[in-house]
């Protein structure tokens, strides 16, 4: 199994010790929501060739896209592809679109906003201690297991799928592996909701600029309205415009191709 290092900021990545450098086997960049918390093409690319030639890997995660955007992340998307960078793909119409571009050799994925799980609600654990066991192991499996769209994928030549990491969903994280498919996961956060309005913007107000990168790459705590919901409600942060939950289930299954954590930096 790799571990990977999931940084919002690809400036950071100097900020690591070659202590963790020698326990990791790569970096993932991108971002989920928006075009605009896009690290620039050329910095993704010169960081992947300073990884390749350490032999370590760096895994691209694309957005949802727009009318307006989809253009630049198709372009965008094959470039990483030929620099040997692996992408994720979490918009189907640029899935669509890519799928007859696709060449034998490109690593690319079906991201964790295509992927989702019941085990990623929020609210699941209560939901699912009313069930009966078999239930739950049906309910809480990985939606990216279903035979035609599986057919698809294997067609389109999909190596993997990402995933939320949760133990109850292990069962099918092993069939989804035994039909022929990388599984990557991410360990310490799930993806809760992406907003196509931009809630930054809203923080700002109206006179944002394009140049909101910055303001994206800040984490913004977001706190239930009263205490019932709290208590229920895992912690929940706000990058750009995606909600994030922190989870804090122990890594129970050897078969992943990566596990991903995200990089935090620590303040004394």
């Amino acid at each position: 199994m790799n571990t990977f290092i999931y940084f919002r900021n690809l400036s950071d990545v100097d900020k690591i010790s070659s202590l963790m450098f020698e326990k990791i086997n790569g970096i993932v960049c991108g971002d989920y929501g928006c075009s605009k918390a896009l690290p620039e093409d050329g910095e993704v690319i010169k960081v992947s060739r300073n990884l390749k030639s350490k032999n370590w890997g760096m895994h691209y995660i694309s957005p949802k896209v727009t009318l307006a955007t989809i253009d630049d992340e198709e372009i965008r998307i094959l470039k990483f592809l030929n620099e040997g960078i692996s992408v994720s793909i979490n918009d189907w119409g640029l899935m669509y679109r890519l799928r007859n571009k696709l060449k034998a050799g490109y690593d690319v994925y079906i991201g964790r906003l295509l992927t989702k799980s019941i085990a990623d609600w929020t609210w699941a654990p209560i939901f699912f201690e009313k069930e009966h066991k078999e239930s739950v192991l049906y309910l809480s499996q990985n939606n990216f297991n279903h035979k035609h769209k599986i057919a698809y994928f294997k067609e389109w030549g999909i190596k993997g799928v990402e995933i939320n990491v949760h133990k109850g969903s292990e069962a099918s994280y092993e069939k989804i592996k035994e039909l022929g498919f990388d599984v990557i996961g991410f360990a310490d956060n799930t993806v809760l909701a992406v907003s196509r309005a931009c809630p930054i913007s809203k923080i700002y107000g109206s006179e944002l600029s394009t140049c909101c990168r910055e303001n994206c790459l800040k984490k913004y705590e977001v706190f239930p309205a009263n205490d019932k919901q709290r208590n229920i409600y895992p912690d929940i942060e706000l990058w750009g415009n995606v909600l994030y939950g922190n989870i804090m289930e122990e890594v129970y299954w050897s078969g992943f191709s990566k596990l991903v954590f995200t990089w935090t930096s620590i303040k004394k």
